[in-house]
Protein backbone atom coordinates (compact mmCIF):
# COMPACT_ATOMS: atom_id res chain seq x y z
CA UNK A 1 0.00 0.00 0.00
CA UNK A 2 1.21 3.48 -1.07
CA UNK A 3 1.62 6.48 1.37
CA UNK A 4 -1.21 8.51 0.06
CA UNK A 5 -3.56 5.18 -0.10
CA UNK A 6 -2.83 4.55 3.11
CA UNK A 7 -3.39 8.36 4.02
CA UNK A 8 -6.65 8.20 2.09
CA UNK A 9 -7.58 5.05 4.07
CA UNK A 10 -6.77 6.41 7.70
CA UNK A 11 -8.48 10.12 6.36
CA UNK A 12 -11.92 7.90 5.61
CA UNK A 13 -11.67 5.62 8.96
CA UNK A 14 -11.50 8.93 10.95
CA UNK A 15 -13.76 10.37 9.03
CA UNK A 16 -16.84 7.10 10.09
CA UNK A 17 -15.37 7.29 13.39
CA UNK A 18 -16.32 10.85 13.65
CA UNK A 19 -19.61 10.86 12.14
CA UNK A 20 -20.50 8.48 15.13
CA UNK A 21 -19.51 10.24 18.15
CA UNK A 22 -21.67 13.04 17.38
CA UNK A 23 -24.64 10.30 17.63
CA UNK A 24 -26.20 9.03 21.13
CA UNK A 25 -25.67 5.16 21.11
CA UNK A 26 -28.25 3.30 19.31
CA UNK A 27 -29.96 7.02 18.21
CA UNK A 28 -30.32 6.23 14.78
CA UNK A 29 -31.66 2.11 15.38
CA UNK A 30 -34.15 3.65 18.33
CA UNK A 31 -35.40 6.12 15.45
CA UNK A 32 -35.54 3.51 12.85
CA UNK A 33 -37.53 0.52 15.84
CA UNK A 34 -40.11 3.22 16.55
CA UNK A 35 -40.60 4.10 13.13
CA UNK A 36 -40.63 0.64 12.19
CA UNK A 37 -43.20 0.17 15.30
CA UNK A 38 -45.54 2.81 13.58
CA UNK A 39 -45.55 1.50 10.30
CA UNK A 40 -46.69 -1.76 12.05
CA UNK A 41 -49.07 -0.38 13.81
CA UNK A 42 -50.26 1.47 11.02
CA UNK A 43 -50.79 -1.94 8.85
CA UNK A 44 -52.09 -4.01 11.51
CA UNK A 45 -54.41 -2.49 13.90
CA UNK A 46 -53.78 -5.58 16.09
CA UNK A 47 -49.90 -3.84 16.61
CA UNK A 48 -51.80 -0.62 18.65
CA UNK A 49 -52.80 -3.05 21.95
CA UNK A 50 -51.00 -6.23 22.52
CA UNK A 51 -53.59 -9.40 23.58
CA UNK A 52 -51.11 -9.21 26.97
CA UNK A 53 -52.02 -5.91 28.14
CA UNK A 54 -55.81 -6.31 26.80
CA UNK A 55 -55.77 -9.16 29.03
CA UNK A 56 -54.08 -6.81 31.73
CA UNK A 57 -56.96 -4.45 31.63
CA UNK A 58 -60.15 -7.15 31.04
CA UNK A 59 -58.30 -9.47 33.87
CA UNK A 60 -59.39 -12.47 31.48
CA UNK A 61 -56.64 -14.32 29.32
CA UNK A 62 -57.18 -13.13 25.39
CA UNK A 63 -56.68 -16.00 23.12
CA UNK A 64 -57.16 -13.99 20.12
CA UNK A 65 -56.56 -10.90 18.68
CA UNK A 66 -58.01 -10.54 14.71
CA UNK A 67 -57.94 -7.76 12.62
CA UNK A 68 -60.65 -7.03 10.29
CA UNK A 69 -59.60 -3.70 8.16
CA UNK A 70 -59.57 -0.43 10.51
CA UNK A 71 -60.30 -2.86 13.97
CA UNK A 72 -59.19 -5.60 16.15
CA UNK A 73 -61.29 -7.84 18.19
CA UNK A 74 -60.05 -9.20 21.02
CA UNK A 75 -61.55 -12.69 22.12
CA UNK A 76 -61.44 -15.02 25.71
CA UNK A 77 -62.48 -18.37 26.18
CA UNK A 78 -65.85 -17.13 26.02
CA UNK A 79 -66.05 -14.65 23.25
CA UNK A 80 -69.97 -13.76 23.17
CA UNK A 81 -69.20 -12.67 26.64
CA UNK A 82 -66.25 -10.65 27.23
CA UNK A 83 -64.88 -9.79 23.73
CA UNK A 84 -63.28 -6.46 23.11
CA UNK A 85 -62.73 -4.22 19.92
CA UNK A 86 -60.42 -1.60 18.94
CA UNK A 87 -61.19 0.45 16.35
CA UNK A 88 -58.38 3.52 15.30
CA UNK A 89 -58.03 5.85 11.84
CA UNK A 90 -55.17 7.95 11.41
CA UNK A 91 -56.69 10.72 9.79
CA UNK A 92 -60.24 12.15 9.64
CA UNK A 93 -60.43 11.85 13.23
CA UNK A 94 -62.16 15.08 13.55
CA UNK A 95 -65.26 14.09 11.09
CA UNK A 96 -65.28 10.64 12.84
CA UNK A 97 -65.44 12.24 16.49
CA UNK A 98 -68.49 14.35 15.57
CA UNK A 99 -69.88 10.95 13.62
CA UNK A 100 -69.39 9.25 17.05
CA UNK A 101 -70.90 12.21 18.49
CA UNK A 102 -74.03 12.57 16.85
CA UNK A 103 -74.91 8.69 16.46
CA UNK A 104 -74.49 8.67 20.96
CA UNK A 105 -76.88 11.63 21.07
CA UNK A 106 -79.55 9.56 18.78
CA UNK A 107 -79.22 6.46 20.94
CA UNK A 108 -78.79 8.27 24.32
CA UNK A 109 -82.45 9.96 23.29
CA UNK A 110 -83.87 6.14 22.41
CA UNK A 111 -81.62 4.83 25.44
CA UNK A 112 -83.87 7.68 27.68
CA UNK A 113 -87.04 6.64 26.55
CA UNK A 114 -87.04 3.11 26.97
CA UNK A 115 -85.49 3.60 30.56
CA UNK A 116 -88.26 4.75 31.42
CA UNK A 117 -89.55 1.20 30.77
CA UNK A 118 -89.53 -1.76 32.96
CA UNK A 119 -87.07 -5.06 33.36
CA UNK A 120 -84.69 -5.72 29.96
CA UNK A 121 -86.05 -2.77 28.30
CA UNK A 122 -84.95 -0.10 31.08
CA UNK A 123 -81.73 -2.32 31.38
CA UNK A 124 -81.25 -1.49 27.59
CA UNK A 125 -82.22 1.75 27.78
CA UNK A 126 -79.59 2.17 30.63
CA UNK A 127 -76.68 0.81 28.46
CA UNK A 128 -77.73 3.12 25.98
CA UNK A 129 -77.09 6.37 27.50
CA UNK A 130 -74.00 7.77 26.96
CA UNK A 131 -71.60 7.83 29.78
CA UNK A 132 -70.16 10.90 29.66
CA UNK A 133 -66.41 12.83 29.36
CA UNK A 134 -63.49 11.02 29.74
CA UNK A 135 -60.19 13.67 30.71
CA UNK A 136 -57.04 13.31 30.13
CA UNK A 137 -57.90 10.83 27.16
CA UNK A 138 -56.01 12.64 23.63
CA UNK A 139 -57.39 16.31 22.32
CA UNK A 140 -61.25 14.71 23.84
CA UNK A 141 -63.05 11.69 24.68
CA UNK A 142 -66.24 10.53 25.86
CA UNK A 143 -68.09 7.25 26.50
CA UNK A 144 -70.66 6.92 24.60
CA UNK A 145 -73.50 3.73 24.56
CA UNK A 146 -72.51 0.93 26.93
CA UNK A 147 -69.48 2.52 27.47
CA UNK A 148 -67.47 2.76 24.07
CA UNK A 149 -65.15 4.69 24.70
CA UNK A 150 -64.35 7.55 22.06
CA UNK A 151 -61.10 9.40 21.48
CA UNK A 152 -59.74 12.40 19.65
CA UNK A 153 -55.73 12.76 18.95
CA UNK A 154 -54.79 15.14 16.40
CA UNK A 155 -56.08 14.07 13.49
CA UNK A 156 -56.57 10.08 14.66
CA UNK A 157 -59.73 9.07 16.32
CA UNK A 158 -59.94 5.68 18.11
CA UNK A 159 -63.06 3.30 19.28
CA UNK A 160 -62.64 1.08 22.16
CA UNK A 161 -65.23 -1.38 23.07
CA UNK A 162 -65.23 -3.20 26.66
CA UNK A 163 -66.78 -6.34 27.42
CA UNK A 164 -70.42 -6.14 28.52
CA UNK A 165 -69.73 -9.30 30.84
CA UNK A 166 -67.19 -11.19 32.45
CA UNK A 167 -66.48 -15.30 30.93
CA UNK A 168 -70.16 -17.00 31.86
CA UNK A 169 -67.63 -19.92 33.20
CA UNK A 170 -65.93 -17.41 35.99
CA UNK A 171 -68.03 -17.56 39.51
CA UNK A 172 -70.32 -14.88 40.40
CA UNK A 173 -72.73 -12.72 38.14
CA UNK A 174 -71.16 -12.45 35.10
CA UNK A 175 -72.43 -8.80 34.32
CA UNK A 176 -69.82 -5.88 34.30
CA UNK A 177 -70.55 -2.58 35.94
CA UNK A 178 -70.43 0.86 34.20
CA UNK A 179 -67.56 1.79 36.60
CA UNK A 180 -65.52 -1.68 35.05
CA UNK A 181 -66.21 -1.05 31.63
CA UNK A 182 -64.90 2.32 31.73
CA UNK A 183 -61.70 1.55 33.75
CA UNK A 184 -61.12 -1.57 30.62
CA UNK A 185 -62.02 0.61 28.08
CA UNK A 186 -59.68 3.81 29.58
CA UNK A 187 -56.63 1.03 30.04
CA UNK A 188 -56.64 -0.11 26.73
CA UNK A 189 -56.99 3.46 25.41
CA UNK A 190 -54.19 4.57 26.96
CA UNK A 191 -52.08 1.71 25.46
CA UNK A 192 -53.25 2.31 21.93
CA UNK A 193 -53.12 6.29 22.27
CA UNK A 194 -48.82 5.88 22.90
CA UNK A 195 -48.71 4.02 19.68
CA UNK A 196 -51.24 6.08 17.53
Amino acid sequence: MTGRSLRFTLICGLALAAQGCGSEPGGDNAAALEASDNASAEADPCALVTREEVTAAIGETVVKAQSDGEGCSYETEDAMASSVKVEATRTGGAREMQTAREAAGVLGRIGGEMAQGKGAEAQAGEAMAEGGAAPGLGDQAFFGANQQLHVLKGDSYLAVTPPTMRSRMSGGNPLLSDDQKRAMARAIAEKALARL
